[in-house]
């Protein structure tokens, strides 16, 4: 699954010659692309200095969206306008709603493997060879976390 999800920065005018899907994030919405409704997923997130809780409100239908695209054999693009924080951070929550407890990927939502810490750190990691200019804020990883446990008491702000 991993080598049909894929992440970029700056505008595509025409990518759907190279992709199946899209989700942008946060950069304008693309004409050209929005007519294609059930490939293309617009999603007006803004950083974490703007709202914090924007990336983590739109993660849900993100996710949602790359899962039901990827089970179907489909190539999901995720782009934002810098690659460097919301779009890794989408993409860093698809991984891991997909993830086994192994690390391994499980081709569905898999409800017995916990996200911690640790595995978002390992997923960045992950993404990081394919990308090095991928740099989330603390900010963007703490809404990821918080995505996937919305029950675990908020850490301070200086503990992500």
């Amino acid at each position: 699954m991993h080598n049909r999800l894929v992440y970029l920065s700056g505008n595509r005018d025409d990518i759907f010659g190279v992709v199946d899907c899209v989700i942008n994030c946060g950069a304008s919405s693309n004409p050209t692309c929005s007519s294609r409704e059930e490939s293309y997923l617009y999603l007006p997130i803004v950083g974490p200095k703007f709202d914090r809780h924007s990336l983590q409100d739109h993660l849900e239908e993100a996710v949602s969206f790359a899962k039901q695209k990827l089970s179907c054999q489909k190539t999901v693009l995720i782009y934002c306008s810098t690659g460097e924080d919301i779009s890794v951070c989408v993409c860093l929550a698809v991984l891991l709603s997909c993830c086994t407890a192994t690390g391994g990927d499980s081709g569905s939502s898999n409800s017995e493997f916990v996200v911690t810490k640790s595995s978002v750190r390992q997923q960045l990691i992950y993404l990081s060879s394919f990308n090095s200019d991928a740099r989330p804020s603390r900010g963007s990883l703490r809404q990821v976390f918080n995505f996937f446990n919305p029950n675990v008491e908020r850490v301070p702000e200086d503990g992500y």
